[in-house]
């Protein structure tokens, strides 16, 4: 669902013929590019290049998070730019509270990054018009 200032993903998991004990545990991880700044303040962790504030990435409805990076059981937070390179990053990683398979997690885009192009301006603003959407639900939702 699209805002004023960026979106937020709904989603659901939804298991049949598995009772809530057995259920396996899921998360929802996020990779972040290891040049950027992460800080996390309760289920919301704030994305940042030199200082300036460009994402916020909010869990709703009691979803827990946690902050990753260079791990090796289980591997969390790895980046990789080419072949041969790896390099730890952080890794957002969400988690619903007790026995919810319900995520919410909320997209705040803050400020853009600036637009690099090779190619000659004609003066014009390029931007796109149309607002993003992203939106995914389970069947018969």
């Amino acid at each position: 669902m699209a805002h004023a200032t960026g979106f937020t993903v709904h989603d659901s998991l939804i298991g049949e013929g598995v009772a809530d004990a057995a259920a396996p545990k899921v998360e929802i991880g996020f990779l972040v590019h290891p040049d950027l700044d992460v800080t996390i303040e309760g289920a919301t962790a704030t994305l940042a290049r030199d200082g300036e504030v460009l994402l916020r990435v909010t869990g709703r409805d009691g979803l827990g998070l946690t902050l990753h990076g260079g791990e090796h059981e289980p591997a969390r937070g790895w980046y990789s730019e080419r072949f041969g390179s790896l390099r730890p990053a952080p890794q957002l990683v969400f988690k619903p509270q007790g026995n919810s398979r319900r995520f919410e997690i909320e997209l705040e885009v803050v400020a853009a990054p600036p637009r690099q192009s090779n190619k000659k301006s004609n003066g014009r603003n390029r931007a796109a018009k149309a607002p993003l959407v992203l939106e995914t639900a389970a069947p018969g939702r």
